[in-house]
């Protein structure tokens, strides 16, 4: 967009008093600061989260067939063993890596990680789920060093690596890369974030780009990739896809369907729960807060004396539709039209689940743009 709009660059020009965020009551904020800080440590889902970071559910995705296998075929993978929560943790205490580690000041997951190579080399900060599915199963790749080298290129050249898996998932393919092979998926990586072959196409956007290669099992909705979930299983997630603002991100908020086949009521909760905490605090949080009534009561008594305001859940949800309702907004000023999902997940049944992605999703989509840009929410 800035290229479009002939910007070069933004000046930010430095406050003559830095701007420094301070709690409404002070004590009573340290206070239930502290009382959240040890519920979530205690938890036991957070000390999961905590070890295992992102990693946990792999090797039951990989059962399930929700991890991403061959341009999400959704196959069995035989490598599995090579890179499951387990293999992660083992590796990173092998070669001197670390986990549990915060992302930032502040942070109560603690689900990052320093990545570090049988070699004893730094690859990653952090490796994760997404990256792994993407750069690993996808591409019939079982090595954990060369899943962290791909993402570490990645987080280089601030490219997605969800779009990079996808991209070169695409190149095998059309048959330019063999599937499984790692030393050509690297190579190409680097080709691709230093201007070389493919980079020219790869900026055009996934869907574009696999046009272009003449590739018809695209997965993306929107242009946007999908993330290391088949939908065909997980078809809360694909919904969310279909009905959200932003296409294919995992992070918009599916639902599950109601006694009537609906979709509409719980992915409008979780849209605008997955947008409330992308707000306020990590998305990671949500799963604690929601689990047990302590965490929660914890969490809004901290909000509650930040903002020198009475918190509960149905204020932290009005920040959410808020958001998603801004996004709506944008969206149909901008002409941005249906989202569509791809005919591989359609037409195609998974190879483990036999299922395909059978929502008849057009007019539930409908209900919740109307709902947020008509104000009917509930």
């Amino acid at each position: 967009m800035m290229g479009a709009r002939r910007l070069k660059a933004i000046v930010v020009q430095k406050a003559a008093k830095p701007y420094r965020a301070q709690p409404a009551r002070p004590e009573e904020y340290r206070a239930a600061s502290s009382a959240l800080h040890k519920a979530i440590a205690e938890n036991g889902a957070v000390q999961a989260r905590t070890k295992y970071g992102t990693f946990g559910g792999v090797r039951k995705n990989a059962e399930t067939g929700i991890l991403p296998v061959k341009n999400f075929r959704s196959i069995p993978f035989d490598g599995i063993d090579k890179i499951d929560a387990q293999a992660i943790v083992d590796q990173l205490d092998r070669n001197g890596g670390k986990y549990g580690l915060s992302c930032q000041t502040g942070c109560l997951i603690k689900c990052s990680n320093y990545y570090v190579d049988k070699g004893g080399r730094h690859t990653a900060s952090s490796l994760n789920y997404e990256a792994l599915g993407l750069c690993g199963p996808n591409l019939l790749i079982d090595s954990l060093d060369t899943v962290a080298e791909i993402k570490q290129i990645c987080d280089d050249a601030g490219i997605d690596a969800i779009e990079m898996g996808a991209a070169l998932g695409l190149l095998m393919e059309a048959g330019i890369l063999a599937w499984g092979d790692e030393k050509a998926a690297i190579d190409m990586a680097k080709q691709i974030v230093s201007g070389g072959e493919f980079s020219n196409e790869f900026q055009m956007g996934i869907e574009a780009f696999g046009t272009f290669l003449k590739v018809e099992r695209i997965p993306a909705v929107r242009g946007q990739s999908f993330a290391a979930y088949d939908v065909r299983v997980n078809k809360g997630m694909g919904f969310g896809y279909l009905a959200g603002t932003m296409g294919a991100d995992h992070t918009v908020g599916g639902g599950d369907p109601d006694a009537e086949g609906s979709y509409v009521k719980s992915t409008i909760f979780k849209m605008n729960m997955m947008a409330a905490f992308d707000s306020v605090f990590c998305l990671f949080m949500m799963q604690p807060i929601l689990m047990d009534k302590t965490i929660a009561a914890s969490f809004f008594k901290v909000l509650s004396a930040y903002f020198g305001q009475p918190w509960d859940m149905q204020r932290l949800l009005k920040v959410g539709s808020d958001s998603v309702t801004q996004e709506f907004q944008f969206n149909q000023a901008a002409g941005v039209g249906k989202a569509v999902m791809p005919k591989m997940f359609v037409d195609e049944k998974s190879g483990i689940s036999c299922s395909a992605f059978d929502i008849d999703y057009e007019d539930q989509t409908a209900r919740i743009q109307a709902a947020y840009l008509g104000g009917s929410l509930s």
